[in-house]
């Protein structure tokens, strides 16, 4: 249509010449080339009826019409009062409650659960033993005291050669570390003694100190 000529197509977005065929929306009044028309489907403006885009409006649902409540019969007085309710039953025996299935057997009166039995201790045997570790102690000192560790040489002073002299040194010597061990064996066999007493005057005493009470 000439009217149109010089429009743009919104479809191809190109000028519509005065000798080209021409396709106006009847809704909206678009012109369109009448290719693009059929091959976009219809209009192509947003919101249009003819855009095959534009959903459908749904369809309108009538409001739901209130129902009037039944008319009272005829001759029925309006304020008829409401049929008074019937006895009520009477009330039947309550069942009794099912058993648990993991409840405990009830405790008779009178019987109280037996208690756990306590470890016993008895601390005798230890002081006992104590007792025994002191007396060993004072054997083990006895002992000590019995053994020898070895006789020294007696020497003289001799006049005479070097050999003289280193047999009187060596037997001084010999006679110095006996004497050492005899103070260590004496001092060791002591501590065995006094230790042991002590051991068997605190386990007696404690003892002794246990029946009392």
């Amino acid at each position: 249509m000439e009217q149109d000529a010089g429009k743009i197509c919104p479809v191809c977005n190109t000028v519509i010449m005065p000798n080209e065929n021409v396709r106006r929306c009847p809704h909206c009044g678009v012109a369109y080339h009448a290719d693009c028309w059929i091959k976009n489907g219809g209009c192509a403006t947003p919101g249009c009826p003819a855009n095959s885009a534009t959903p459908a409006a749904p369809p309108q649902q009538s409001a739901p019409q209130p129902v009037a409540p039944p008319a009272p019969p005829v001759g029925a007085p309006v304020n008829a009062a409401a049929p008074a309710p019937g006895p009520a039953p009477a009330p039947g025996p309550i069942p009794a409650a099912a058993p648990a299935a993991f409840a405990a057997p009830p405790i008779p009166t009178g019987v109280q659960p037996a208690a756990p039995a306590a470890k016993a201790k008895n601390p005798i045997v230890a002081h006992i033993l104590g007792i025994l570790s002191g007396i060993l102690s004072i054997v083990l000192g006895c002992v000590c005291f019995g053994m020898t560790t070895g006789s020294g040489y007696s020497f003289e002073t001799y006049g005479g050669d070097a050999y003289t002299g280193i047999q009187q040194a060596a037997a001084q010597t010999a006679q110095n570390t006996a004497h050492m061990a005899d103070i260590v064996r004496f001092g060791f066999a002591g501590l065995l003694i006094v230790v042991g007493i002590a051991l068997i005057a605190l386990f007696l005493g404690k003892i002794i100190g246990r029946e009392k009470s």
